[in-house]
C-alpha cells in the first residue's frame, strides 16, 4: 500500500523507460507536441538550467490531485449543509419572532383599549364648579 503502490502502480516506472525508448527511435516528424517538448528538454542537457527531468510528475501525482479535489468537494458539501441548517433555523426563528410580536401588539392594543375605556368616563363627567 501507500508509497510503494503509488510508485509501482500509479507511476509504472517501465512506462517511462518505454517512453524514452520511443523518443529515441521515433522520427521527430511523428512527435506530438508533448513528445517534442520532452525530447527538447532531454536534448538540452548542457544548458545552465538543467531541467531535463521537469517533465516527470514529481510532486504532481494525479491521485493526489484527485484526493485534494474530493476533499474540497466534501468540505463544500459540509459548508452547504451547515448553511442550509442555519437558514432553516433562521426561518423558524423569524416565524417565532413574528408570532411573539403579533401577540405583544395584541396585548398592547388591549391595554390601550382598557385605558381608553377607563379615561372616557372621566372625560364625560361634568365638573362641579
Amino acid at each position: 500500500g501507500g508509497f510503494k503502490h503509488h510508485i509501482e502502480i500509479e507511476h509504472k516506472p517501465l512506462s517511462y523507460i518505454y517512453y524514452l525508448h520511443y523518443l529515441k527511435t521515433t522520427d521527430k516528424t511523428d512527435f506530438t507536441g508533448v513528445d517534442t517538448a520532452v525530447f527538447t528538454k532531454l536534448e538540452n542537457h548542457n544548458s545552465i538550467d538543467d531541467d531535463r527531468a521537469s517533465w516527470l510528475p514529481v510532486g504532481r501525482a494525479l491521485s493526489l490531485r484527485q484526493h485534494e479535489q474530493e476533499q474540497k468537494k466534501e468540505k463544500i458539501l459540509q459548508q452547504q449543509e451547515v448553511t442550509n441548517q442555519v437558514s432553516l433555523m433562521l426561518t423558524q426563528h423569524k416565524h417565532e419572532v413574528k408570532e411573539q410580536l403579533a401577540a405583544a401588539v395584541q396585548t398592547i392594543l388591549l391595554q390601550v383599549e382598557k385605558m381608553n375605556d377607563s379615561i372616557l368616563p372621566i372625560r364625560g363627567r361634568k365638573s362641579i364648579s
